[in-house]
C-alpha cells in the first residue's frame, strides 16, 4: 500500500512539475509585438518578395496584418484610404481589402518542394467599405501597437507556427503564434475581427462591425491596465 502511495505522489508531483514549466513555457511571450528581422536571408528575401507581389502588399495603405502559417495558404487584411474622391467632398472613405492564397506561397517556390518547379498559386481578393470612425480608431490601435515594437529576450527556438506581421508606413512589428491573453493576441484577434467583417455579407456587416468594436475595446482596456514599460 505504502508503494502504490509512493508511486500516486511521485506521479502527482512530476505532472505539477510538467503543467509548471509549460505554463513557464507559455509565459516567455512578450507583451509587445518585436521587429521584423531587417538582415534576412537570400530565401527570406525571395520569398517576401513573391508574398508581397501574390498579396500585392506594395500598394499604399494605413494598415496591414499579413498572416504567414506554416503550411496553409498566406493571407492579408489593409486598411485602405480612397484616393479617387470629389474635390469638394470633405468626408473620407475607407476600406478593408482581404486577400488569401489558395495554397502556402513558401511551398509554391522551387526550391520548397518536392517537383522542385513553381506551383500555382491563386488569390482571391475582396475589399469592402468601412466606417469612418472605425477605420479611425484602427489606425490609432495600430499606431499605438507598432510604436511600442522592441526586442524581447528569449532562449526558446521558433518551430511551426503562424507568424503575424503589422504594418503601418516605416514601422513594421510581428508575432508569433502567441498563447497568452496579452497584447498580441489581443492585437491578432482584432485582425482576425476586420477579416471578418470583409467576408460579412453587407447584410451581417452592422454585427460584424461591432464585433471589431468589441476587440478594438478589448485591447485598448488592456493597453490601458497594462502600459508599455
Amino acid at each position: 500500500m505504502n508503494v502504490r502511495r509512493l508511486i500516486l505522489t511521485s506521479v502527482l508531483t512530476f505532472a505539477v512539475i510538467a503543467q509548471a514549466e509549460d505554463k513557464a513555457y507559455v509565459l516567455k511571450g512578450p507583451d509587445h509585438l518585436v521587429p521584423v528581422n531587417p538582415y534576412p536571408g537570400g530565401w527570406h528575401v525571395r520569398y517576401t518578395d513573391l508574398l508581397r507581389s501574390r498579396l500585392k502588399l506594395d500598394s499604399p495603405f494605413l494598415a496591414k496584418m499579413v498572416v504567414k502559417p506554416s503550411f496553409s495558404g498566406e493571407y492579408a487584411v489593409r486598411l485602405l484610404e480612397s484616393k479617387d474622391k470629389n474635390p469638394l467632398d470633405t468626408s473620407n472613405q475607407f476600406f478593408l481589402t482581404y486577400s488569401a492564397a489558395s495554397k502556402n506561397i513558401w511551398y509554391s517556390m522551387p526550391e520548397n518542394n518536392d517537383k522542385k518547379q513553381q506551383q500555382k498559386v491563386s488569390v482571391a481578393t475582396t475589399t469592402v467599405e468601412i466606417p469612418e470612425a472605425l477605420a479611425v480608431r484602427i489606425q490609432q490601435l495600430w499606431k499605438r501597437m507598432l510604436f511600442q515594437t522592441r526586442y524581447f529576450e528569449t532562449n526558446a527556438a521558433i518551430a511551426d507556427g503562424v507568424t503575424y506581421e503589422f504594418g503601418i508606413w516605416y514601422h513594421y512589428g510581428e508575432a508569433h503564434s502567441p498563447q497568452e491573453r496579452k497584447s498580441p493576441l489581443l492585437f491578432i484577434e482584432l485582425g482576425e475581427s476586420l477579416i471578418t467583417y470583409c467576408k460579412a455579407a453587407p447584410a451581417e456587416r452592422p454585427a460584424a462591425a461591432k464585433e471589431i468594436e468589441n476587440k478594438a475595446a478589448q485591447l485598448e482596456k488592456y493597453l490601458k491596465k497594462h502600459p508599455s514599460k
